[in-house]
């Protein structure tokens, strides 16, 4: 255990996986790129993340004896996440049904609890965006309430819980297995008024899936490109880049992601009752599909933007074209490193605390 990580054999793990040992996840087979030929079950390894997911599952990391074919460890492309021990062999951690954990990290960057699964049978955890989100909605009992990117279906439970379980929560994905997930949280938590529904948020309202002007609150959560969450390994590049899958960024890329969003604010809009609320957010600090998207609703459609209580909270938008410093100041921009002043549980004191990766929100209001 006294090894330092430059003596042991190294492992690279893709950069989602990467993402996930920060926050505190072991390491499963199939995030592992590549390991030792002569790595064996019990070995201490020494992990890093592959920030350009370049390196093709099933890969040699070099060993005592390197060779021309192995992996090299590229310490511009690659960070240390810390010291694990292996739980299986590298057939299993590369064969043809991967599954299970791989790597128990026994020391860390730094230490992290994980989350997953903890008191599932009482509560769901939710990241400060997410609880925000579904406050800044405001939904009351009774009313009919549409979630358009709704998958796994935190927000849409917790609207739900504000609802008190009266009225209607439409929750909506284009994946159908992701439905599936999004009933089985509901049904976990005891929530009746949830109807998990599959439709594309591109067109929904268009292709008549979803019903023109039949809901009080509208709540959309797009893809995104995800600029504000943290960790993070990805990097900057040429190459065209997704936020779910790649590592790569470029300018087009953001552009696409605006016009991607503005297919689905149309169809927020479309389904909204004249005088309803629309919550539009993101998780990215990217100003184009933040303001910019609020600047192109507000010149596009009969919306205004609202004023709300929580407005003391976090900073206010940036000015852009379209977009006047009133308006900004009613927007919502969290960047990491913003402190928010709490009260603690334990002291009853209050505290400054960073509790928030970088998102965006806006609340509108469609006109009569």
């Amino acid at each position: 255990e006294d090894t330092t990580f430059n003596d042991l054999p190294k492992v690279l793990v893709g950069r989602l996986c990467g993402e996930a040992v920060m926050q505190g996840a072991q390491i499963f087979a199939p995030g592992i790129a590549a390991a030792p030929y002569s790595m064996n079950q019990g070995d201490l390894l020494a992990v890093y993340a592959d920030t350009t997911d370049a390196v093709q599952r099933g890969g040699v990391t070099a060993g005592k004896q390197p060779k021309a074919t192995d992996v090299v460890i590229d310490t511009s492309k690659s960070v240390f996440l810390g010291i694990g021990r292996a739980c299986m062999n590298r057939n299993g951690m590369f064969g043809k049904d991967p599954r299970g954990i791989g790597i128990e990290m026994t020391s860390r960057i730094w230490d992290s609890p994980p989350l997953s699964g903890w008191r599932e049978d009482v509560c769901m955890l939710q990241s400060f965006p997410a609880a925000f989100t579904s406050l800044l909605l405001e939904p009351k009992s009774g009313e009919r309430v549409l979630d358009m990117c709704a998958a796994p279906g935190g927000k849409s439970t917790h609207i739900a819980q504000l609802m008190k379980d009266r009225g209607e929560v439409v929750s909506c994905d284009r994946s159908s297995s992701k439905v599936e997930k999004i009933q089985q949280l509901a049904t976990r938590l005891g929530l009746s008024c949830i109807r998990p529904t599959k439709a594309d948020a591109t067109c929904s309202v268009e292709r008549g899936t979803i019903e023109r002007e039949s809901f009080d609150r509208v709540l959309l959560d797009p893809p995104c490109s995800a600029l504000g969450l943290r960790p993070s390994l990805r990097v900057a590049s040429n190459s065209a880049w997704s936020a779910s899958r790649s590592s790569r960024l470029q300018a087009d890329s953001l552009h696409q992601l605006q016009l991607y969003q503005r297919q689905m604010i149309r169809q927020a809009v479309m389904a909204l009752k004249p005088g309803g609320r629309l919550v539009y957010s993101t998780c990215t600090l990217n100003p184009q599909e933040n303001e910019g998207n609020v600047a192109w609703m507000l010149r596009n459609f009969d919306v205004q933007l609202v004023e709300h209580p929580l407005a003391s909270l976090g900073l206010h938008g940036m000015s852009c074209p379209g977009l006047e410093d009133d308006d900004a100041r009613k927007l919502f921009r969290f960047v990491p490193g913003t402190l928010l002043q709490l009260q603690r549980i334990d002291t009853n004191e209050l505290e400054d605390v960073d509790l928030f990766p970088g998102f965006f929100a806006a609340c509108l209001q469609k006109l009569q």
